[in-house]
This record gives C-alpha cells, structure tokens and sequence, in this order.
C-alpha cells in the first residue's frame, strides 16, 4: 500500500538531475518508464546505458530502431569503447542452434519434430564449410541442399552420404525453413563489415553492452529469437541487465514471459514504451506480474483511458477523509429564547484513488507520477524537453 503524503495536487515535480540523485539507487531492480515521448523515456534509459557502461556492468538493450538509446543502426557490441558486429549466430553449438530454430517454427506453423532434423542439417553444413555466422545462414540456399553437398571436398565424402539420406526424409520442409530465414533477416541487414563480429554471449561475459535492433517490433522470429537466446544465457548463470524500449510481450507464447517469472534470480529490466499496458495487449494479470515483485515505475501523460486506469490501480488507493456538518433545531413554545439549536460534525473515511486516472490523461508534458521501490509515498518527476547528459552518481 502507497501512503500517500499531502492533497494530490502538491506532489512536487523534481528535474531528473535531482531525482536520480536522491532515488536512482532505488530504479535498479525493475524498472517500468510508460507514456510520453520516445525522446522523454531516453532521458531516463540513457542514464541506465551509462551506468552499465560506467560500472562495467553486463547490459543487453533491445530496441526497434530508437535513436535515442543507440548510435549506430546496426547490432552491435560495445566493450571498453571498443565498437564489434554483434552476431548471436557464430560460435553458437550447432545443435542449440537447430533446438531454437525448431522451437521459433511454431510461430510459422512448421512441423517441429521433422524441422530439427532439417536445421540440424543446415547447421551442420555450414559449420562443415566455415560459414556458421548470421550471413551464413541467412544467405543459404535452402532449396539447393544436394548442389551445396555435392560441392564439399573430398574428406567431408561420408558426411555427405549422410546428410544426402536426411535430406531426402526432410525435403519438402524447405518452403517452411525459407519463410523462417526471412523472418530473420533483421539479424543480417544489421550486419556491419566496418566491426570485427562477436558473439554477444562473449561480449556480456566481458561486462559489454550489446543493443539488439530488432528494426520493427512486428518482427516476430527475431524478437523471439533474441528471448530464446537470453533465456538461454541465464540457464547457464549468466546475469546482464535487460532494458528495452517499444518492444511489445506476450504472456501466452514466448521466452520473455518465463523471463520476468523468474523474479530475483532474472536480469534487472528496464521496460520503456509510450502504453505499456498496450504492449502487453492489455492483459490485466501479465500486467500485475510485470509490475509486481517491488517494480518501480514512471508514468507519463497517456492518451488511453484504459492504460490510465490499469496504472491508477498500480498507484493503489488510501484512505480520505469526509467531514460532515450536521444542524438541528428545536422549538419550545414555553421558553423565551423560542428554542434550541445544535451542530454535530461527523467524519467518515472513503477509499480514493491516489491518482485517479484523469491524472494521468491530463499530466503536463514532461512530467510523470513514479512509484519507487522500496519508498513509501508518491513521487513526481520531470523531464526536460532537451537530450541531457545523467551521468550516474555512485552505488
């Protein structure tokens, strides 16, 4: 429950520079930024960005073209200033590989048995011939399996009769692993001949930041792809923090729903989007869970009533106080003063929003109501309109 100190309109609105100094420790756990501008959140995300970088944290920033947060277009790695291609294809078991693929073919109605013995093919080809990388995959001519085997040398002869043998028992799957490799593309027009390439896997095992375009959120193999991948990494114990921005989630299907189910043994997130609750699809429990587990939260100006009226009920309700006056008066035919009059003041408590949703559809430009874990009342900040640099001030 939030105590809620002073009349709702006295919140006072304190500039980010302040905010951060007095409550940035508090955001480090999980963090919602919902509503305003993209440019208003990044205020807030670049200062997370930074503190990573700073403190040599592990980061991972997934992001659909958002200029705010990234530099660059492409995925890329950032490790001591150092800038690499980031390609989560290379250096990665094949097998992992193929087991992924399959799982993602769900998603394009593929057969799921039959596929992993066609992906654990491809794989195994292209690490046959030196080319298990993003653009290796992605550019692999699926259709022209015999053609590719018959071209191996001569020392990869019983491999061949091998795979020529699963080929036959998985052929005509190829449509369907085409329309996969399409649905991957965001991975190789990211990229950049410019940067020595890096599993990202490595570059968060030396307290990088990796950012992962996704180029549109409507990319649905590639986000899918990155939760499998991420998910994979904290299996095996690695921890990162995870912030993204415009990247909507489901809770019926995916990787990234098991994600934030793992509570304190998950990444420390920072979600961002203009109507997060629209980014969940509206659905009220993965809501609840997404904001519960002592989630801290800024909320800025929302155009939808009902977005507002889901983040009224995270602020929750408290107590008011009603005050009413009542009069009585009595007449007594035998007195001289003609009678007798008397007050009585009652008080009553009422349950009220503590910020009704009207509050926030109407929040000035800039300024938000935030919830930060661990800190009893309600907090008011504000962001200004020009890109600043937070530059974070200690643990």
């Amino acid at each position: 429950m939030i105590s809620f100190f002073g009349p709702r309109d006295t919140v006072s609105f304190l500039r980010e520079e302040r905010f951060l100094e007095n409550y940035g420790g508090g955001l480090r756990k999980r963090l919602i930024i919902s509503g305003g501008e993209r440019a208003q959140r990044g205020q807030l995300e670049r200062y997370f960005i930074r503190l990573a970088i700073e403190k040599k944290k592990p980061l991972v920033v997934l992001h659909c073209n958002n200029r705010e947060l990234a530099p660059r277009r492409e995925s890329h790695a950032l490790i001591d200033g150092e800038a690499y291609c980031s390609d989560p294809f290379m250096e990665t078991d094949p097998q992992k590989l193929a087991a992924w693929l399959t799982d993602l073919g769900a998603l394009t109605q593929a057969q799921p048995r039959r596929a992993l013995g066609l992906w654990s093919l491809i794989l195994r080809l292209l690490a046959a011939v030196g080319k298990l990388h993003a653009e290796g995959l992605m550019t692999f001519p699926v259709s022209s399996i015999p053609e590719v085997l018959a071209q191996l040398p001569p020392e990869h002869v019983a491999f061949r009769q091998e795979a020529l043998a699963r080929y036959r028992a998985v052929a005509d799957l190829e449509a369907e692993a085409e329309l996969m490799l399409h649905g991957l593309k965001p991975f190789l027009s990211n990229r950049s001949r410019e940067h020595e390439p890096i599993n990202p896997a490595q570059a968060l095992e030396r307290k990088g930041t990796v950012f992962f375009n996704l180029g549109s959120d409507t990319d649905k193999l590639a986000k899918e792809f990155v939760f499998l991948f991420l998910e994979d990494l904290l299996k095996y114990g690695r921890r990162f923090m995870l912030l993204m921005d415009g990247v909507s989630l489901s809770a019926k299907d995916g990787s990234m729903a098991r994600m934030l189910s793992i509570g304190s043994d998950g990444p420390l997130v920072v979600f961002g989007g203009d109507d997060i609750p629209a980014l969940l699809g509206g659905d009220r429990e993965f809501f609840q869970t997404l904001t519960g587990n002592n989630a801290s939260a800024v909320v800025l100006r929302h155009s939808s009533g009902e977005s507002a009226k889901m983040w009224s009920g995270f602020f929750g309700e408290h107590d008011e106080a009603q005050k009413s006056v009542g009069r009585t008066a009595t007449r007594n035919k035998w007195s001289l003063i003609g009678g007798t009059r008397s007050k009585s003041v009652t008080f009553t408590k009422e349950r009220r929003s503590i910020v009704p949703e009207e509050k926030i559809t109407d929040l000035a430009d800039g300024r938000a109501f935030v919830r930060v874990a661990g800190q009893p009342g309600l907090l008011g900040l504000e962001l200004s309109a020009e890109r600043t640099n937070l530059l974070p001030r200690g643990e």
